[in-house]
């Protein structure tokens, strides 16, 4: 299984931030829970291909013999499903969690919270300020204060500001803020 459809569908310029953040919890779960379950599914898979071209089945039940013929104290069903299979997912998930931290994926639901799609109805005004907290360098707790009061005049103001109705995401957010000026009105939030 790879993470190779969810870097396409993320990559999308049009990707919703919020749908990418889901993919990537979606795909974390399913490559753990493949892991847990998904051997039984192969093997039955590799049978079948084996019995198709008449290809001798290894008994699981049997003890493991190494390249070099020695008998080893694991059954085949151990070495195939333990020491391959799993080595393999493992590493997978590693690699998954490498690109797509919790941190990240924490980062994207906060920030898609910004978003002017739909009339602004991912609006999330608790996981706006959690991205402040996140950004502790960028914020102090003072300006997390004023940012708390800000988001509601914002939310209000540009819910109901005609030209904000047709936004598709964050950049073109951030562009009609400037044009317009409410950078200005709204500095913490535009930061």
């Amino acid at each position: 299984m790879s993470h190779g459809y969810l870097v396409k569908a993320s990559s999308k310029k049009d990707q919703n931030i919020l749908e990418a953040a889901l993919l990537v919890k979606g795909t974390k779960k399913a490559l753990l829970v493949f892991r847990k379950d998904g051997f039984p599914q192969i093997w039955k898979k590799i049978c079948a291909f084996c019995e198709k071209h008449s290809i001798e089945i290894v008994d699981m039940s049997g003890y493991y013999v190494t390249p070099r013929k020695r008998k080893t104290n694991k059954t085949n069903q151990h070495h195939f499903e333990v020491v391959i299979f799993n080595t393999i997912l493992d590493m997978q998930i590693q690699k998954f969690g490498d690109r797509f931290s919790e941190v990240g994926t924490e980062l994207m639901e906060n920030m898609a919270a910004l978003s002017p799609c739909d009339s602004f109805s991912s609006f999330d005004k608790t996981k706006l300020l959690k991205l402040s907290e996140i950004y502790k360098n960028d914020f102090d707790d003072s300006e997390r204060a004023q940012l708390n009061g800000q988001l509601d005049i914002y939310y209000h103001s540009l819910l109901h500001d005609e030209r904000f109705f047709n936004l598709n995401g964050i950049a073109g957010l951030s562009r009609l803020l400037v044009e317009t000026g409410k950078h200005l009105s709204f500095p913490l939030v535009y930061r």
